[in-house]
């Protein structure tokens, strides 16, 4: 409570410097809100990989999972929980942020954002950042972000309506309507999601599920989400919020690598799982050197997790109902002045996470506050060289702790360096060198996962120091673009997992490594021979190691590929007949079983092809076919993902 009460005496004493400084309306109304590192004029931000509008239709993805897959430098896993999580660069599923309207979309016990839970309808631009990230993201973002944007202006009414259905009985419903007006536009979304279960590629990898003729078992799927959204411009700003809520009905496949009668092996399912998420963004010109922006959220996440004896899930052993909350603020002033801009950032969140035992009618209770305060100065060094600085100094607690030992308090600084060089008019260099801190989640620190994990309350925060240079060639008479980028990253304390014995019995543990690091190189080519014809290719290499410990032994990092290529090309046959075509490799990795013993996954390649035919500018039918090899990826032992599946839907704009 009382790093909250100074938060907000710290936002009051910003906005009063904010406020002094005579106000003023600007020339011209912004014609976009900016909602999280806005790209002011001096300002030297590190390469991004964007995805427009055009390339999210595309992939005709019914959530954020199907979007984001085919980019290079990006693991999706789904983990055991059921939940699809970001790895960017090989990094931890924690170790990099996903933001929604500028507003973190993870669940702040665990940590972790479930991007199946994001519905692509309301999804108008991503940004995918894969270094230490800009000052306003706040602490936790180390190996980078993902940015998400949703639509904010509108010229005319529209509406668009889209419905398919697919294998192992999927279904899928979406419709979206933006009204404009004079000042203000208002955005309608509302989707709908079901299957009957998982196809699987092969039963090797899981030979103790019993139902793989109808699918994998237990992992048939409800999924239905509403949204809402305003934008608003004055002369002043602009305000833009929005209100997403999705609930659902989740099955959790087994890790049916590992033999129920000789191992421990849980039974999951979600009977009930709902999350709202509420944020506003204001952008505010406060006079002709400053511009305030101000974006808060609240989220509330409830899931209720039924434990089963055994395959059959006939018999419940334990249930447990978890209630999250979390609100948060971020607020950034900027002051323009004529050779370079100063950046306030402060932001704070505050979560708090209950969960409730059936069995014994217990209630755990447990709370923790993050607070960020940095500050940034852009300089322009001369007209081709743009340098960005900045300083953050990063805090988290942990008051309530569900009646356990209490953690201390973690706190750390944070610094970033980032140069821009426009060489000429073809070519343009970035560097970029930054250190990041990440504290344990509440889940990490006190969460027990019905009993499967034995408590270390003496975890300590990771901080990754990062360099990056990316080297872009713009070649328009070709035209391509090329990007490439070398980039080392190295991670002390790294947080990861062990086997512990207690009473005779086996628990896992989380526990900090001495530390690890990593380098690698990505690039990137981008073709467009014709409006009937453009392809890329995308390639990513890396290594990662973990540090020496006491004893001299060197931990594995497990589920890490090294090598993944993509290729995807966009076909256009006959003026009303498309074809896209993605091929991606991802190479083995390794992981352990049961016995704690490291084994070998196999690589995998991936074959996805899609035809979409327009019957008229308003009216398109498509078929798409994902994993035509049938290939195995496994990103985790006992837990594949989908094989060879099929779709078909229709696309209908007003």
């Amino acid at each position: 409570m009382i790093l909250a009460h100074n938060f907000i005496k710290m936002n009051v004493v910003l906005c009063l410097i904010a406020l002094n400084v005579s106000f003023s309306v600007a020339d011209e109304a912004l014609e976009e809100i900016i909602v999280t590192a806005s790209a002011d004029k001096y300002r030297a931000l590190q390469t991004s990989t964007d995805l427009d509008s055009t390339t999210i239709n595309s992939r005709a993805a019914s959530n954020f999972t199907g979007i984001i897959r085919i980019v290079s430098g990006v693991g999706i896993r789904t983990n055991s929980r059921g939940e699809a999580v970001l790895r960017l660069r090989g990094s931890e599923e924690r170790q990099s942020q996903v933001f929604l309207d500028g507003a973190p979309m993870s669940v702040a016990w665990d940590g972790r954002a479930d991007l199946n839970l994001i519905p692509s309808v309301i999804i108008s631009h991503v940004s995918i950042l894969k270094s230490a990230a800009p000052i306003e993201f706040g602490a936790g973002a180390v190996f980078g972000v993902v940015d998400i944007s949703t639509f904010s202006r509108a010229d005319n009414f529209t509406a668009k309506m889209r419905g398919e259905f697919g294998s192992l009985g999927h279904q899928f419903f979406e419709a979206l309507v933006r009204i404009p007006s004079e000042n203000s536009n208002f955005t309608f979304a509302a989707s709908y999601r079901s299957r009957s279960g998982e196809v699987v590629a092969s039963s090797k990898p899981i030979p103790f599920d019993i139902l793989l003729e109808k699918g994998r078992t237990n992992t048939a799927l409800t999924n239905k989400t509403i949204f809402a959204s305003f934008h608003h411009q004055e002369e002043w700003g602009s305000l833009k919020g929005f209100i997403l809520h999705v609930k659902g009905v989740k099955e959790i496949a087994a890790a049916a690598h590992i033999d129920p009668a000789k191992g421990k092996v849980r039974f999951w399912r979600y009977p009930k799982q709902a999350l709202t998420q509420v944020a506003v963004n204001a952008d505010i010109d406060v006079s002709d050197i400053s511009d305030l922006k101000l974006t808060s959220w609240l989220q509330y996440y409830n899931q209720q997790i039924d434990a089963y004896k055994d395959i059959t899930y006939q018999d419940i052993k334990k249930t447990q109902n978890d209630q999250d909350k979390t609100f948060g603020m971020r607020l950034t002033l900027n002051n323009h002045f004529d050779d370079f801009t100063l950046r306030f950032v402060n932001s704070y969140q505050g979560s708090e996470h209950r969960q409730v035992f059936d069995h014994s009618g217990g209630k755990e209770v447990f709370n923790q506050q993050v607070f960020s305060l940095g500050m940034e100065i852009d300089i322009q060094v001369n007209e081709d060289v743009n340098l960005s600085i900045s300083s953050a100094y990063d805090h988290s607690s942990m008051p309530l702790t569900g009646g356990r030992k209490a953690q201390n308090a973690l706190s750390n600084w944070a610094a970033s360096l980032t140069l821009n060089w426009q060489v000429n008019d073809e070519f343009l260099a970035q560097i970029s060198a930054g250190k990041r801190t990440r504290f344990p989640t509440m889940r990490e620190t006190y969460g027990t996962a019905l009993g499967q994990f034995l408590l270390n309350p003496d975890l300590k925060a990771e901080t990754v120091f990062s360099l990056d240079l990316s080297l872009i060639w713009s070649l328009e008479e070709l035209p391509i673009k090329v990007i490439i980028t070398p980039w080392f990253s190295s991670l002390k304390g790294t947080l990861s997992r062990r086997r512990v014995k207690q009473n005779g019995q086996r628990f896992r543990q989380r526990y900090n490594l001495k530390g690890s690091e990593g380098y690698g190189i990505e690039t990137s080519l981008e073709w467009k021979a014709s409006d009937s014809f453009k392809a890329s290719v995308q390639l990513a290499w890396q290594n990662l190691s973990a540090f020496k410990d006491e004893r001299g032994f060197r931990p594995s990092l497990l589920q890490r590929p090294s090598l993944q290529w993509l290729i995807d090309a966009d076909i256009n046959i006959v003026s009303q007949l498309n074809v896209k075509i993605e091929l991606s490799h991802i190479s083995g990795a390794k992981d352990e079983n049961e016995q704690e013993k490291t084994i070998d996954l196999g690589s995998s390649l991936e074959l996805n092809l899609m035809t979409y035919y327009s019957l008229s500018k308003d009216f398109e039918i498509y078929l798409r076919a994902d994993n035509i090899s049938n290939s195995i990826i496994l990103p985790q032992l006992g837990l594949p993902q989908e094989g060879r599946r099929f779709r078909a839907g229709v696309r209908v704009n007003f």
